[in-house]
């Protein structure tokens, strides 16, 4: 199973369609190595809305668990967990602990539980510490 972390630094914004194919391209060199089975995603800037319009960033049949909403414009932060479709049948559960910041996924495969969180956590100190204490 090959799993990417990849903190992509805005895909939404007003070039959102242009970066888009640049994603794409970046997202295929590195799937040179073999095809990715999941995709974590951190920092996209993408509000509710772009995330509807937007639609899967990665071609093929990809389950797209976005987190999106913070800040004043509801485009700051924001955090994907993108699945493989072939791995539908084995997500046992899927959790946003903190809106824009922490996701887990769960996932069975021959009867092994995995566990997959995907963080992006603040710049600041204090909000950091905060995030700490609500996670564990």
């Amino acid at each position: 199973m090959k799993v990417i972390s990849w903190n992509v630094q805005g895909l939404g914004g007003p070039i959102c369609k242009r970066l888009k194919s640049r994603f794409r391209k970046k997202l295929k060199t590195r799937n040179s190595r073999g095809p990715i089975d999941i995709l974590f995603l951190q920092e996209h800037h993408l509000n509710k809305r772009r995330v509807d319009s937007y639609g899967s960033p990665m071609p093929g049949q990809w389950l797209m668990y976005w987190s999106a909403g913070i800040g004043p414009n509801e485009a700051q932060a924001g955090v994907c967990i993108a699945i493989a479709e072939k791995w539908k049948e084995n997500i046992l559960q899927y959790i946003e602990v903190i809106l824009c910041r922490p996701q887990y996924v769960v996932l069975k495969i021959n009867e092994v539980h995995y566990g997959f969180l995907n963080l992006y956590a603040p710049n600041q100190v204090a909000e950091r510490t905060l995030l700490g204490t609500v996670v564990v």
